[in-house]
């Protein structure tokens, strides 16, 4: 089952039902507070969105064409790859570059980036612009980060 599909209410093939919980988990879809239907595992995705005003279908599209993977995640060379073919220079900051480092140059000069940090096994990736952190996970044990530059 798609987003699209979900959101049209067509029935299931397994359950005949419309909006089948079910068939949503094993779509690897969840329903935010607001009642929106999401991919799992989209922070990739949401990334793209904050940073360049994509809409969630646009921006998920051009996830799952190049291999995003819901409930999976997605590789941080596929998330520069997207930002690349939208225009997007995408620029591996140094390991002496720090998050700190990140939000003050973000604060001071309007710069944009990603940050990719790891934990464990779990992975996420968020925003930072203007300043501000945007879906962060505390404490990345291990991160990277990225500039974005139209």
């Amino acid at each position: 089952m798609t987003i699209e599909a979900w959101e049209a209410g067509e029935q299931c093939k397994a359950h005949y039902l419309a909006y089948c919980g079910d068939c949503l988990a094993s779509s690897k879809l969840r329903r935010d507070e607001a009642g929106a239907v999401w991919y799992k595992s989209d922070c990739a995705v949401q990334t793209f969105m904050e940073i360049t005003g994509a809409t969630y279908e646009e921006a998920s599209t051009a996830f799952l064409a190049a291999g995003f993977r819901p409930g999976h995640g997605t590789r941080r060379d596929i998330t520069k790859a997207v930002f690349e073919s939208y225009g997007y220079a995408v620029t591996r900051m140094s390991y002496r570059f720090k998050l700190e480092d990140a939000l003050r140059a973000s604060r001071s000069s309007g710069r944009v980036f990603y940050v990719g940090g790891q934990k464990s096994r779990k992975a996420h990736l968020w925003s930072v612009m203007n300043g501000r952190q945007f879906r962060p996970m505390f404490p990345p044990f291990r991160y990277e980060i990225f500039e974005v530059t139209a």
